[in-house]
């Protein structure tokens, strides 16, 4: 649908607020910088704690406050999306540090959208001036055209050597129109994304997520992107990775947490029901962290091993762009579930292996045997001698090894 004119001038009061030192209100305080935006979250929690809430956390109630109108009347939909941004706890209460994160998070979303914004204009600009350059042209050659000017003969000289340059460059510009249009029309990504490419064929993805890249810089022509691990930077060109598979990160919500847990196939099936329902509540005790419980669930069973394996899936709050957030609860989640198959004695032992040691003794003897023998063969000058090439030398080492072991047999024999 196209926007009509009140969004448009809704947005555009929106971006001149980016570029403001308050840009959530004066009385919130100023969050010119990601400093500022803390201590002045800081301060506005402090100050509503002293005002409405005796206690040591603030109620939602109070946050949701500012989704009433003029009238008084509550907008739902602003108290959902007040709830996604704070997320407070079963109780619907808000800490000092969660108030401070949600704004912290609501904070960095804004200066996405800041350099986002100014990173689209750029490009479009760029787009805009290469077409009115080109038609520009087009009017000029038209104009001499009505004018009387002869130029069917340079505009077949044009065309010629324009034809000539593209056999020659094919590949070329074939490769920087595609990444001219990924960018432009396309668009996979944004500035601040975290990106992973990979080639079409590769059909496997990572169940913990992908090796990421940060985008930093978005041109016509290439990519600057720093790799998240080890903070390197790297240039791209648009037009090799425009036939990529290209996994954004930040267009990836709600992150899928997988664990697996081995018990024994005595557990019984009480113990089991006991785990699923204690972790489920675990779960939803988290709305910060947790969406939802997703899966509990038989992932594997080897009867001849004596172990069944559970894959237990949860849905993270947060998207893969917050890949640290995820690993933490994903550490929690597994944490607990070790304590609790502890607790519950859902213990697994690995069967030992066989050892087969009068096979190992065997083979380490033959082996030192031939390296014996052939030093011995290598040090007996007249064997060379007759010998001559490597045929012989290794027969020589064989029907030696032969005659050794039979004389050793023979003597345990008579022994």
């Amino acid at each position: 649908t196209r926007p009509s004119i009140k969004q448009i001038f809704m947005f555009r009061e929106t971006i001149a607020l980016l570029n403001d030192s308050n840009p959530f209100s004066a009385s919130f305080g100023p969050a010119n910088t990601r400093d500022d935006c803390v201590a002045s979250s800081e301060r506005l929690y402090r100050r509503l704690l002293a005002k409405y809430s005796p206690g040591d956390s603030l109620p939602f109630d109070v946050v949701a406050s500012a989704a009433r109108d003029k009238d008084g009347a509550t907008d739902p939909a602003a108290v959902r999306q007040l709830l996604k941004i704070f997320r407070p706890d079963k109780e619907g209460h808000l800490a000092l540090l969660e108030f401070a994160q949600s704004v912290d998070s609501v904070y960095k979303r804004l200066r996405l959208l800041e350099a986002s914004a100014k990173n689209s204009c750029h490009l479009e600009k760029v787009l805009h001036q290469s077409l009115s350059f080109l038609f520009y042209i087009l009017f000029v050659l038209f104009g001499l055209q009505f004018a009387g000017f002869d130029l069917m003969r340079t505009i077949a000289l044009i065309g010629g050597a324009s034809l000539a340059v593209s056999f020659a460059f094919s590949g070329a510009v074939a490769n920087i129109f595609e990444g001219i249009l990924m960018v432009a029309i396309r668009r996979p990504y944004n500035l601040g994304d975290r990106i992973a490419i990979s080639q079409t064929a590769d059909t496997e993805a990572s169940s913990d997520g992908s090796s990421t890249w940060f985008v930093e810089d978005i041109t016509l022509f290439y990519t600057k992107i720093r790799y998240a691990t080890t903070n390197e930077v790297a240039t791209v060109s648009n037009g090799a990775i425009s036939n990529s598979r290209i996994i954004n990160a930040n267009r990836s919500p709600h992150a899928m947490i997988r664990v697996f847990m081995k018990w024994s196939l005595n557990v019984p099936k009480e113990k089991v029901e006991i785990f699923h329902a204690t972790v489920e509540k675990f779960v939803q005790d988290r709305p910060r962290r947790f969406q939802s419980f997703s899966a509990f669930r038989v992932s594997r069973v080897e009867p001849d091993l004596g172990f069944v394996e559970y894959f237990i899936g949860a849905v993270s709050r947060f998207s893969w762009q917050n890949v640290g957030p995820i690993v933490e609860s994903k550490a929690e989640l597994y944490t607990f579930c070790l304590h609790l198959a502890q607790k519950l004695e859902m213990h697994y032992v690995s069967p030992p292996l066989p050892v087969q040691l009068g096979i190992e003794e065997m083979n380490q003897t033959n082996d030192s045997k031939i390296l014996q023998l052939g030093d011995e063969v290598i040090n007996d000058d007249s064997l060379m001698k007759k010998g001559g090439n490597l045929r012989n030398l290794a027969l020589t080492i064989a029907s030696q090894i032969q005659a050794n072991d039979q004389t050793s047999h023979n003597s345990k024999k008579t022994k």
